[in-house]
């Protein structure tokens, strides 16, 4: 009797060990499923983003004005960019980031301050929506949604929606990034623009100016 206890014990050990080892392998086996579905994923992304076509155009800063307030407002700053020839750009697909030297805002008006610093300016896209009146007012030409040869896009240090996170336009200034989303810039220094194209995430063109005092 004793012995036939001990295949009992024996059969009873034998399967809880065949039990935790069927349960690791159906662990690994799933984590392999779902880490390869993970990574056919990012692959599947991969291989359409590099067979996606950017658009090919030249694109020229023609003037920036401005200068850092309280010497000059923010309302007062302004880059013109002319698409000087090549595919159009659509503009709910296109963003532009510009760095360069000048001031934002920071905190909550009227208890922050004009901070001085390296700003970093994001354009999420070239709608009006998100944007502040004027600035479609200043670019009629956005009615089509296209951005075309000989074509002009202007960007103001106030285009942002009073700084609330309705706005397309965002700001850092020297790291900061709880500002109004305005920008002055530092008359003397150079400005840094690229475009990219959203889907791909690629830069389009790029250019440099020296700021000009606005009048």
């Amino acid at each position: 009797m004793s012995q036939i206890k001990t295949i009992f014990r024996d059969h009873n050990a034998i399967s809880s060990i065949f039990g935790t080892i069927l349960l690791v392998f159906l662990t690994f086996l799933l984590a392999g499923v779902v880490g390869g579905m993970a990574y056919s994923s990012e692959m599947s992304e991969h291989i359409e983003k590099s067979f996606t076509k950017t658009p090919m155009c030249v694109i020229e800063v023609e003037g920036v004005v401005g200068g850092v307030p309280n010497d000059v407002r923010y309302k007062d700053n302004y880059i013109r960019l002319v698409h000087r020839g090549g595919d159009p750009l659509m503009l709910d697909t296109t963003f532009i980031v510009i760095t360069g030297q000048g001031r934002s805002y920071v905190g909550t008006f009227p208890y922050g301050s004009n901070t001085q610093g390296q700003l970093v300016i994001k354009y999420f896209d070239l709608t009006p929506s998100g944007a502040c009146p004027t600035y479609k007012s200043n670019n009629p030409i956005i009615d089509d949604n296209k951005w075309s040869t000989g074509e002009q896009i202007v960007l103001n240090g106030d285009d942002s929606i009073n700084g609330t996170d309705a706005s397309t336009v965002k700001v850092t200034v020297a790291g900061h990034t709880n500002t109004s989303n305005n920008y002055g810039f530092e008359v003397g220094s150079t400005i840094h623009i690229k475009v990219f194209d959203t889907p791909t995430q690629r830069i389009i063109a790029e250019d440099t100016s020296v700021v000009q005092l606005a009048d």
